[in-house]
């Protein structure tokens, strides 16, 4: 599953439409949230610790991220990455001064 539809193509940057690079986000059609580049694009830092959930049977469901950790993680796939790594299951270690074009983070501006 991607961020909020099925396919990948129609609202994701991936390696085989990005052309090689970061996209300006909107560009693509937004996902049945109405939200753009959920998926794809650049991949999302989030505020997890990262772990292997296969070694940790008490994190199985509902995982909250390991107590100690180096690493963080970022979930979702970028511009660089293929589409099975797209998925928002997707998770990758990075560390925590990782600095590159293919992670960010998301901002959804609400309206009153």
């Amino acid at each position: 599953m991607y961020g909020g539809g099925d396919g990948l193509t129609p609202n994701g940057w991936f390696t085989q439409n990005a052309e090689g690079r970061l996209h300006v986000v909107g560009e693509l059609q937004p996902n049945a949230f109405g939200l753009y580049d959920m998926s794809g694009n650049v991949s999302e830092w989030c505020a997890d610790l990262y772990a292997d959930y296969r070694l940790d049977s008490k994190n199985k469901v509902d995982p909250k991220g390991a107590d100690r950790s180096d690493q963080m993680v970022a979930r979702g796939g970028n511009w660089k990455s293929e589409a099975s790594d797209c998925r928002v299951s997707a998770r990758l270690p990075v560390s925590r001064d990782w600095h590159k074009d293919t992670i960010g983070f998301r901002l959804i501006k609400l309206n009153p």
